[in-house]
């Protein structure tokens, strides 16, 4: 099952021993120590006041009810206690985040840690596409027959309160269930944790999407915020592998993926052709650089997936890490006309040769695919990475900008790489990262 293999489990906020769990749960998630701590969701300070005069004489009282609510009054406790808070808040503000965060920190095993009603909304949606396989499963027909009975308590602005139980319980029933159940942090843990996995795969599926529309994206950012590794997720994604896998389809005989990296003393010898001396030492060899030993490797390949669905032919990625440390103009060379998407192919759509000759083209062997001229072939993508204060984007060619889909790549694309990334284990241990 998916939950299983992807989604982190984090044991941060474990409590060191089971009893000390009951009498420190309470005042460890109001501390804002825990993840759904009650700093999520802001009041205001004039609402702030109002619910320090009205603590002692009423929410005080009405939180007690709350803690010690059966099931069957628990909906009617925590409305009561959410109506009171609300006419706490003197403008037209609802803090209903905070609100939620402090009904999860009473009864955290009742409600689920994700406090925003869209975050839950999206939770859902995703664990839906996911789970159409298992529609005959008992534990999530329940789950989603109380998912569409919270909509009947939109309007009492309660449809959280119902939506988060039924989360929670799927969440802990999953956990319970089996030889050795898990302890409650796991599932305190997993349904913000899953969410922001799955955000981080459908971010992946959309940018190698983007990158088979597109041919060629270079992804920015401040250093530190996982570009590279996400540039192989991509590549993974749209190759058809994991990414634990690559540096074997690098080596092996199909040879989809080649990763580079660019530094001031990479030239075009090395990404093209160039003259290289023989082991004897008496004379020089032309010899493929990179670029062009991997689209020779593509253009074999082309050919022999000519005939099949355009759905199962190879597709071939070229990652160049640090791309804007290199001096473009000398690496490339006559590439730039090659790299361009719309001229991509042996011809393009009008029939015209995209074949350029290189400057040892007259080497080259006869047998050679580009004996008659270079070109990039239709199954080759490019992915560039670039730390966007090392050395500015408006440093680089229009030329060769114009030929590539920048994606920025923020803390938040950070966040879900980390949760939607796992060891052998389908643990992820990296990340100290907390959201409520």
């Amino acid at each position: 099952m998916w939950l299983k293999s992807n989604a982190k489990i984090d044991d941060t906020y474990k409590l060191n021993s089971d009893d000390t769990e009951e009498r420190c749960l309470f005042d460890d998630y109001l501390r804002g120590v825990n993840i759904a701590g009650i700093g999520q969701g802001r009041f205001t300070n004039k609402s702030k006041d109002r619910v320090k005069k009205e603590w002692d004489d009423n929410i005080k009282q009405l939180i007690n009810i709350v803690i010690s609510a059966d099931n069957n009054k628990l909906y009617d406790a925590c409305k009561n206690l959410q109506d009171e808070l609300v006419k706490c808040c003197v403008d037209d503000r609802k803090p209903w985040a905070a609100i939620h965060a402090m009904i999860v920190a009473i009864r955290p095993l009742d409600f689920c840690t994700i406090v925003s009603e869209n975050n839950l909304n999206e939770l859902y949606k995703k664990l839906d596409g996911l789970t159409e396989k298992d529609s005959n499963d008992d534990n999530w027909l329940s789950f989603k027959e109380k998912w569409k009975g919270a909509k009947d308590h939109d309007k009492e602005k309660m449809s959280w309160y119902y939506k988060s139980a039924a989360v929670q319980n799927y969440f802990s029933t999953f956990f319970q269930s089996g030889s050795e159940p898990k302890p409650t942090w796991h599932y305190w843990n997993y349904p913000w944790e899953t969410l922001t996995a799955l955000r981080g795969e459908e971010n992946i599926n959309n940018l190698s999407e983007r990158l088979k529309k597109q041919r060629n994206i270079i992804l920015t950012g401040a250093p530190g915020t996982g570009k590279t590794y996400l540039a192989r997720k991509i590549a993974a994604k749209t190759i058809g592998c994991e990414v634990a896998d690559l540096t074997d389809v690098e080596k092996d005989q199909s040879k989809q993926y080649k990763f580079v990296q660019f530094h001031p003393s990479y030239d075009y010898t090395d990404f093209v052709e160039g003259l290289r001396p023989q082991e004897s030492g008496n004379s020089f060899v032309r010899c493929d650089g990179a670029f062009k030993e991997f689209c020779m490797h593509a253009a074999n390949a082309e050919t022999k997936d000519l005939e099949m669905d355009e759905k199962d032919k190879r597709k071939f990625v070229f990652v160049i890490d640090e791309i804007n440390r290199g001096e473009i103009s000398k690496i490339f060379g006559e590439l730039f006309f090659s790299i361009d998407p719309g001229y991509r192919g042996e011809k393009d759509k009008d029939g015209f040769s995209n074949r350029v000759d290189t400057q040892y083209q007259n080497l080259v062997p006869p047998k050679d695919v580009f004996k008659a001229g270079f070109y990039v072939p239709n199954n080759v993508y490019v992915i560039g990475t670039m730390n966007d204060i090392d050395r500015s984007v408006e440093s680089m060619d229009f030329a060769f900008r114009r030929r590539f889909a920048f994606h920025e790549v923020t803390a938040a694309d950070s966040e879900a790489m980390i949760y939607a990334a796992k060891d052998e284990d389908g643990v992820d241990s990296r990340s100290q990262t907390r959201r409520g």
